[in-house]
């Protein structure tokens, strides 16, 4: 037996499919952001992670990460004032790639629900019927695939689905749920199956898909899709006209009560004089 082939198995033999996920964030993500990003490595055994990148030269420093961990499709998560998280997913080297806002963050430590799964195991990728309807959704669909699909007899997973991931578009949102799959069985034979919550789970707002690696042509654009700056400059010209109102309502309420003294003095004095006189004639 030859020296070499002493440690080869037959799990590594047909391992073909050597797809990898680069999944790397920018600096100033918090500490909920991090857990989301810690969550999804867990459960991609087929990811690399790499350091913080600085918020320069962005898809330089992908296509460079991509190629130097022979990665075929990445996730970069990019926080922005310490609160708001964006996400481009996509494929390298030829693209597309698509960015997204995520909304509603909670980790599976977060959420303590009662289902679990084995760190590594292959999952279930569920997409509802609208994924099959708009072109947009159909690209949205084949690039989750290509990122969250564990390959088949892959070193560092389990030969094993216990668990499903759920993708659903409603609201102009996709959710993503991650579910334990439960089976019962009796006599060798499938008795019942449920799905219980795992975690984590947070909605992703399209805002818009790229032909290459995050730059090149539009191919598509969210028009719902309101930033968070527009957002928050609504908000603020909101809470500014209901202070403005409560103000204005307040002035009013004083100017009435002024108005009514004004009255009431007017009336005592005409009342007085009315006593003088009755009194003077009598």
């Amino acid at each position: 037996m030859d020296a070499e082939k002493v440690f080869d198995t037959k799990k590594e033999e047909r391992w073909i499919n050597k797809q990898r996920c680069l999944i790397v964030a920018s600096r100033g993500i918090n500490d909920r952001h991090k857990h989301l990003i810690d969550d999804l490595i867990s459960m991609m055994p087929h990811s690399k992670k790499d350091a913080k990148l600085e918020k320069r030269e962005i898809p330089e420093q992908i296509s460079e990460l991509c190629f130097t961990h022979s990665c075929t499709s990445f996730m970069y998560f990019e926080a922005r004032r310490k609160t708001d998280l964006y996400l481009w997913i996509g494929r390298f080297p030829d693209g597309p790639s698509a960015k997204f806002l995520i909304e509603h963050i909670h980790g599976s430590g977060e959420l303590k629900c009662t289902g679990n799964c084995l760190k590594g195991s292959r999952h279930v990728i569920s997409f509802d019927k609208s994924f099959s309807e708009e072109p947009s959704l159909k690209l949205y669909r084949e690039l989750l695939t290509h990122i969250f699909n564990v390959p088949r007899y892959h070193p560092k997973s389990k030969p094993c689905t216990d668990h499903l991931l759920s993708f659903i578009y409603s609201d102009n949102k996709l959710w993503f749920r991650n579910y334990q799959l439960y089976q019962e069985t009796q006599n060798k034979q499938l008795d019942n199956q449920e799905l219980y919550e795992i975690g984590p789970r947070f909605v992703m707002t399209p805002i818009a898909i790229i032909d290459g690696t995050m730059m090149g042509e539009v191919l598509y654009k969210n028009p719902q899709y309101k930033t968070k700056t527009a957002i928050r400059v609504l908000k603020k010209r909101e809470k500014m006209m209901s202070t403005m109102r409560k103000e204005q309502k307040k002035e009013q309420k004083v100017k009435t009560l002024s108005i009514k003294d004004q009255v009431d003095q007017a009336d005592r004095i005409f009342e007085d004089q009315k006593d003088d006189s009755f009194e003077e004639e009598f």
